[in-house]
């Protein structure tokens, strides 16, 4: 069995002989920058600063690239240190597996460590191990165990910096967040995620990520957890279920074209999770970004897996949605969003909306112009939809509809387009008994008498074009 590596003793070591390095180097620098230069420069690592990026004539290069993996290890970032270490050639290999362990030895633990300037390499320090594996630097320092522990740590070190905010969902994942993923991935055989608890910080959101070497890695330690802890680990598979559901690729395509049979054969392996906390708030966030673009459809689906009472559900809804504007009303006719998924406050909100955009539909006064189709007829036929869908009290709307009614029965004539427009538009439901008695017969004489004024017409003409002819003969 190998003795455990003592980090204390190899940093003495490593400090000792970074000053050594240093003093061998620094005559060589003095001579090249002049004494005026160099005065002010007293310590190793100061002198170190100063000559780190440059070329000295009489400096080999790994007496500089000895220097660099010194000063990474004593005073800099570890992950600097690697290019350096490889590019040693006259190490011995006692000095190579110390600095080798050195170097292995921060990566583990550079997470623990709050610098007052983060890098990358700070939070990524198990990755870095798996991909001087997979890339052959490290390879023959790093044992099997190490391996494991790094990827299944490494996981966690991607997750919690990628995977928990909303740009998890960009397809090339951000500043090498895909590649750093894809190196741990090639251990997913590897990878134990029973550590949830400990490593978890954030939920972690669905996105492109998740594949079927997460999922397996989520089957192979689901067992040992308990419900709550495997819910956290189970919630993104599930999310992204919903997200695909959904999904219109940018030429218009949709992944299916119905949503809510593809989740629920899609979740059959999930069902036990469906009522937890982790996935039950999951899925009041995915009803928020459906609820931000009025997405009936979407809404809907999502409220079906929701677990709250009618009224709870209505609470839920209403709060999700943004505040209606007038020209937000269209949106929910034209979405068909149920009314009955609005708690009382929200629906007064909803129908003083709709109120003032048919008002605003309805500016100029009826008349047979062109714009009187636009300006009479659409108006009903929203607030009649609105009725429908319950976004409307009905009271209010057949009040709106009915004033539009008598003006068109007062005016004194009408086009027989926008007659036969009235006809196809006005439902009975939505007026009154008398009202709607009085329209019918307007719409019948307006009706006939266009088609006397049509047969009167024909007869002129028949009889213009039969005198044309007597005058010929």
């Amino acid at each position: 069995m190998a003795d455990k590596f003592d980090y204390d003793s190899a940093m003495a070591v490593a400090q000792t002989q970074f000053e050594k390095t240093v003093d061998n180097i620094w005559p060589f620098a003095v001579k090249a920058l002049g004494d005026k230069n160099t005065e002010k420069y007293k310590t190793a690592k100061d002198k170190s600063e100063r000559v780190y990026l440059l070329d000295i004539e009489g400096v080999t290069k790994n007496d500089h690239s000895r220097l660099v993996m010194l000063y990474e290890l004593n005073h800099g970032r570890f992950w600097r240190a690697i290019p350096a270490w490889k590019a040693i050639s006259d190490f011995s290999w006692d000095d190579k597996v110390l600095y080798a362990n050195i170097i292995l030895e921060k990566a583990k633990t550079a997470h623990k460590i709050k610098k007052e300037s983060q890098y990358p390499g700070d939070s990524f320090g198990h990755v870095i191990i798996v991909e001087n594996y997979n890339n052959g630097v490290l390879r023959d320092f790093i044992s099997d165990d190490l391996l494991k522990e790094a990827a299944g740590r490494g996981f966690w070190e991607v997750a919690n910096e990628y995977f928990t905010n909303s740009l998890v969902n960009n397809l090339q994942m951000i500043g090498g967040a895909r590649e750093r993923y894809l190196t741990i991935m090639e251990h997913h055989e590897l990878i134990d995620l029973t550590h949830v608890d400990e490593l978890y910080e954030n939920p972690l959101l669905g996105g492109y990520w998740i594949t079927d070497k997460y999922i397996k890695a989520f089957e192979r330690s689901k067992s040992k957890l308990s419900e709550e802890s495997a819910a956290k680990l189970v919630r993104p598979i599930i999310e992204k279920v919903f997200i695909d559901a959904f999904y219109v690729d940018p030429d218009g395509t949709a992944k299916t074209d119905n949503p809510a049979k593809f989740i629920a054969e899609n979740l059959l392996p999930y069902e036990e999770y469906m009522k937890t906390e982790a996935v039950q708030l999951m899925l009041k966030e995915r009803l928020k970004i459906h609820a931000k673009d009025y997405h009936t459809s979407g809404i809907v689906t999502v409220l079906h897996y929701i677990e709250a009472s009618e009224a709870e559900k209505a609470e839920i809804v209403s709060a999700a949605l943004p505040k209606i504007y007038p020209h937000d009303a269209k949106k929910l006719i034209d979405y068909k969003f149920p009314g009955s998924l609005l708690n009382n406050g929200k629906k007064e909100e909803v129908e003083n909306a709709i109120m003032a955009f048919l008002q605003e539909q309805s500016r100029s006064p009826l008349g047979c112009c062109a714009g009187a189709m636009e300006e009479v007829i659409k108006p009903v036929w929203f607030a009649q939809r609105a009725m429908k869908y319950g976004l409307l009290d009905r009271e209010k709307g057949s009040k709106f509809i009915g004033v539009k009614v008598t003006n068109y029965l007062n005016a004194s004539s009408h086009t027989i387009k926008f007659t036969i427009a009235w006809e196809n538009t006005l439902d009975p439901g939505y007026v009154n008994h008398e009202l709607y008695s009085r329209f019918s017969s307007r719409i019948k004489l307006e009706t006939e008498t266009e088609q006397r004024r049509s047969e009167l017409r024909k007869m002129q003409r028949t009889e213009i074009h039969v005198g044309k002819n007597k005058t010929k003969t």
